[in-house]
């Protein structure tokens, strides 16, 4: 299964189209709950056409639809577990001396929107979404100037 990093422009077509699952079979869309807050933000504060009500309603469809119910959008928060697996390098299992903060973590360059996406994304052995969905968030907001999300 071919794993992706769903841009701005993917999460509006799939708001718009919750149920279109046409020509997406075999991919996964791995978004963070960063990207669903930070447009909601954008909403909120007039920033996107839609306004916040037409989001809230939008967004309740796209929990229901056919492009999750299928498996192909997939959206990641981050729990107790996950910040203490992304956060820190080290396992406690091993040695309690080894465990340190991720460098990543205190970048003070980075906004936090950003922070949050490669926490949730970070890749780890066992989390079964790889490497390519982080590297593509890491692209897409490092390409252009302002647009450090």
């Amino acid at each position: 299964m071919e794993t992706r990093y769903p841009t701005r422009e993917d999460w509006l077509r799939f708001l718009a189209n919750p149920d279109n699952c046409e020509g997406l079979i075999g991919i996964a869309y791995v978004g963070t709950i960063a990207d669903i807050l930070q447009l909601a933000e954008e909403c909120k504060k007039s920033n996107n056409p839609m306004g916040l009500t037409e989001f809230e309603r939008l967004h309740g469809e796209l929990r229901r639809g056919r492009l999750i119910a299928e498996g192909i959008l997939h959206t990641l928060d981050l729990d107790r577990e996950a910040i203490l697996d992304a956060g820190f390098t080290g396992s406690p299992y091993e040695d309690d001396d080894a465990m340190t903060l991720w460098s990543e973590v205190s970048v003070t360059t980075i906004r936090p929107w950003r922070t949050l996406r490669r926490l949730v994304l970070r890749p780890h052995e066992y989390r079964w979404w790889g490497t390519e969905p982080y590297r593509q968030m890491e692209e897409y907001f490092g390409e252009e100037q302002g647009r450090n999300g």
